[in-house]
């Protein structure tokens, strides 16, 4: 049994959060994939942000992100130019299809 909010529970009744996954890709044009770009996430519960960099197939990827909490994710490459650099949402399954697209090279 666990104490939960003043009254004893089986373990199973606790709620916990749940972990997702956010990954996704940056590309330059329609289907250029742009490696080594450097994607950020930030907000939830992290203490401090967390990074990745896309790997050669364009794929970026978080793993054990805290569903329920709202996050930002950005995007940036020194050699790309990015109009719209930033998504903010609230994640509570796993999200595949994030796109940064490059509008222009610098």
């Amino acid at each position: 049994m666990v104490l939960h909010n003043g009254f004893w529970t089986p373990p199973f009744l606790v709620t916990t959060a749940a972990s997702v996954r956010i990954s996704g890709q940056v590309l330059f044009g329609e289907k250029q994939g742009i490696a080594g770009a450097t994607v950020m996430l930030q907000g939830g519960i992290l203490s401090a942000p967390r990074t990745t960099r896309t790997n050669s197939f364009r794929n970026f990827e978080f793993e054990e992100v805290e569903a329920g909490q709202f996050y930002i994710v950005s995007v940036q490459q020194k050699k790309y130019g990015f109009a719209q650099n930033t998504l903010s949402l609230t994640v509570f399954d796993d999200v595949a299809d994030i796109v940064f697209r490059a509008d222009w090279q610098n």
